[in-house]
């Protein structure tokens, strides 16, 4: 039963709830006593619902009714007909609960309760059950474009927290619906507005009222897009600008994604050929506004991951004095499952930055991490600083076959390629097989590669122990 799309939704309740649907159950479906059975049974073990044992259908089956599960046939069965409806009827109640009444705002307000409760597969599902269906619906009247306006913000909204670069066509087509649904709106506004210039003159030229909320994210949003459409250095400037002054007026949820966004734009930036520290200064200086205006620590922990990315931002855009400061003041944030961990690896970080290279290997040697990307900074590291201390080639080409295995684990994006590319270069190295031209060619062609300043710092040093039988290899 722990399986059970029922299960899964309560345990993203709380109390009151909880306590909420139970009232709403004896109200609404008194009659229904095996229903309520059940649903006292789960109340019961509420928050504990992960407790497999317990929430098994055998053990759940004759604690409910008092009955052996084996003298009923039709035993699972009743059990899964009656989650079932417990779970139509808890949808129900969710939805209002939004206090919304027609089909549209139903479907939307579901999506928003699933996305709330961070149910992610069905929120998918449904979503694109509604923005398929929207797509195959008429379109014989402006209203329609509203229906259609809103499957694409939900659409929008999850390909926006996905990687910018990594759905290009379906943004590209749901940029182009809900421009389209804005635009009809709009003509048929302005068709309205030209008629009242011309022939109401009392009212044509009054003041329009648009709230400053307005104002401030359509300017923060100009000034993110002009950044990213000229990487202009100034439009940057006056993003972070905007951000710093207004930023306690942006609801933390959309400021998070801005921040997201600028991160995500220095990193694909910094795997180019000719990136700069200043790509990574400015996804710090972005990381200081989200600390500035809580965007960071919402629910008094910061993830390990983001607490990693902060750090190794900060060290990048050579602000290790800050990134000390930070991991001192912050890392009481940390989740306390894997703190030590996070820990650890920050240090090492920190070490990295310093050219430490010992103090970065007896700080990774000998510690499993639990969270996959911390696995791969930590063999990215362990790679650099043995290959920099000269360890034997045989223990740094172990600690790249390690890696190479982790990034088959990982889906493939421009960060799996800089990653392989980067062990790549390395083992070359190690072989002495190649030119030190061919090296550098490498590195300089490669569109997307780690640490490649490193790499050719270590290539100018380098040479050849045997003789290439054909240079380009």
């Amino acid at each position: 039963m722990h399986k059970l799309k029922l299960i899964s939704l309560l345990k993203k309740l709380d109390k009151k709830e909880i306590a909420a649907f139970h009232k709403h159950l004896k109200q609404n479906h008194g009659g229904e006593k095996i229903a309520l059975q059940v649903f006292d049974y789960l109340r019961g073990l509420y928050p504990k619902l992960d407790d497999k044992e317990k929430i098994s259908a055998h053990v759940a089956y004759e604690k409910i009714f008092n009955t052996p599960y084996h003298t009923d046939p039709n035993a699972q069965k009743k059990l899964l007909n009656t989650a079932s409806e417990l779970f139509l009827w808890l949808k129900q109640f969710l939805i209002a609960e939004k206090a919304r009444k027609d089909e549209l705002a139903n479907q939307a307000l579901w999506l928003s309760i699933l996305k709330e409760k961070g149910l992610k597969k069905a929120y998918h599902k449904e979503l694109n059950a509604f923005y398929e269906s929207t797509q195959k619906a008429k379109f014989e009247k402006a209203d329609d474009a509203i229906p259609h306006w809103i499957a694409g913000h939900f659409y929008w909204d999850y390909l926006s927290a996905q990687p910018p670069l990594k759905n290009l066509k379906e943004v590209q087509t749901c940029a182009e619906l809900m421009n389209a649904c804005t635009e009809i709106q709009r003509l048929k506004l302005a068709c309205v507005q030209s008629m009242i210039k011309k022939f109401d003159h009392t009212t044509a030229n009054g003041p329009t009222q648009i709230t400053t909320g307005y104002h401030l994210l359509h300017a923060v949003y100009d000034a993110l897009w002009r950044m990213t459409d000229t990487g202009s250095e100034s439009d940057f400037i006056q993003l972070e600008s905007l951000l710093k002054i207004h930023g306690a007026m942006i609801d933390p949820a959309e400021l998070y994604y801005i921040v997201r966004y600028v991160h995500a734009y220095c990193a694909a930036q910094s795997r180019k050929k000719g990136a700069t520290r200043e790509i990574f200064k400015r996804a710090h200086l972005m990381d200081r506004v989200g600390l500035d205006f809580g965007v960071y620590g919402q629910n008094g922990e910061i993830a390990s991951t983001t607490f990693g990315n902060i750090v190794t931002i900060a060290c990048q855009a050579s602000e290790s004095n800050w990134a000390e400061s930070f991991i001192k003041n912050h890392s009481n944030l940390l989740p306390k499952a894997n703190r030590e961990d996070s820990l650890i690896l920050v240090q090492a970080l920190l070490a990295n930055e310093k050219r430490e290279s010992q103090k970065v290997i007896q700080l990774l040697e000998n510690v499993e991490f639990k969270v996959l990307l911390d696995q791969m900074r930590s063999k990215i590291l362990l790679i650099r600083n043995r290959y920099e201390i000269g360890d034997d080639p045989d223990k740094v080409l172990e600690v790249c076959y390690q890696l190479e295995q982790l990034m088959r684990r990982s889906t493939s994006s421009d960060a799996t390629k800089a990653t392989l590319k980067y062990v790549l270069i390395v083992k070359m190295l190690l072989a002495q097989k190649s030119t030190k031209q061919l090296i550098v060619k490498r590195i300089e062609e490669a569109k997307h590669l780690y640490l490649p300043d490193w790499l050719l710092e270590k290539t100018a040093n380098y040479k050849a122990r045997y003789a290439a039988r054909n240079p380009e290899k």
